[in-house]
């Protein structure tokens, strides 16, 4: 896996739960509920299996010149409220768009990576690409926005990572609740046999974690950069999701062959 976008993601096969800065409630104690449905949520009439709600959405920086980078100074002292602003209004259009195409489809999954991105996590990679931003002397709002946008796209990324991560591993836990291919599985565990769900859990996660790239590819796509800012920031983008993709393969290629070369590994 790329250093750059899922260090310290791989699964923690004994027992089948990634670490995670968040932890399961002792034995007996019950977890926190989900946040409770709005207004704008959608409920379907159509016989469908009752959906899951999504983790809890975290606050977002109610400073509208701080959400959108017009004062970096302002960022400076929230970082991470900011790149949530800043990605919970992306999500928010993604989310309204996807569930225009089909409302299913637009609770069932793409309300889902909303919330999976939303829900956890310690926005590292996206302080990362501020702080150095702010170390090479970009302290205009047009710069500003632009790294808050490709911070939110490097979260997106994130969760692409971790879901396909899961379906890999059988991880059943994520961030000390059910993997997304568990959760999907089952809510449509009446829908068939045991299996038939399981398969369906692990299609559904697969195409969750495209969903989540695609919508990361969007946000560089639409960043507004100088000409030859955005040619680098694009040769940049492309090799680090290859590198995604060659270290994912790497891992379970050098599980099923059990290699232990230093040099591999160090790759």
């Amino acid at each position: 896996m790329s250093s750059t976008v899922a260090r310290g993601h791989r699964a923690n096969r004994s027992p089948r739960e990634h670490p995670t800065a968040e932890q399961p409630p002792p034995a007996g104690q019950v977890s926190p509920e989900p946040a409770p449905r709005t207004a704008g949520d959608t409920d379907h009439g159509r016989g469908d299996p009752p959906r899951a709600s999504s983790p809890a959405t975290p606050a977002t920086s109610a400073t509208p010149a701080a959400a959108h980078g017009d004062d970096p100074r302002a960022v400076d002292k929230d970082v991470t409220g900011t790149v949530r602003a800043v990605l919970g209004d992306l999500l928010d259009r993604q989310v309204a768009a996807a569930r225009a195409a089909d409302p299913v489809f637009g609770e069932d999954l793409a309300a889902r990576v909303a919330g999976f991105t939303r829900g956890g996590g310690k926005f590292a990679r996206s302080r990362f690409v501020w702080w150095a931003l702010r170390a090479c002397g970009g302290t205009e709002p047009p710069q500003a926005r632009a790294a808050l946008r490709i911070g939110a796209a490097l979260e997106l990324i994130q969760t692409c990572a971790l879901v396909h991560d899961d379906v890999m591993d059988d991880a059943r836990l994520r961030r000390g609740r059910p993997s997304l291919h568990v959760e999907m599985a089952a809510q449509y565990a009446g829908a068939g046999d045991g299996g038939r769900a399981q398969r369906f859990g692990q299609a559904a996660a697969i195409l969750a974690g495209d969903l989540a790239l695609a919508w990361a590819d969007d946000v560089v796509a639409d960043t507004e950069m100088p000409r030859r800012t955005a040619r680098r920031v694009r040769d940049l983008w492309s090799a680090m999701r290859t590198e995604m993709v060659a270290g994912q393969y790497l891992d379970v290629q050098g599980e099923v062959t059990s290699a232990r070369s230093l040099a591999r590994a160090l790759r």
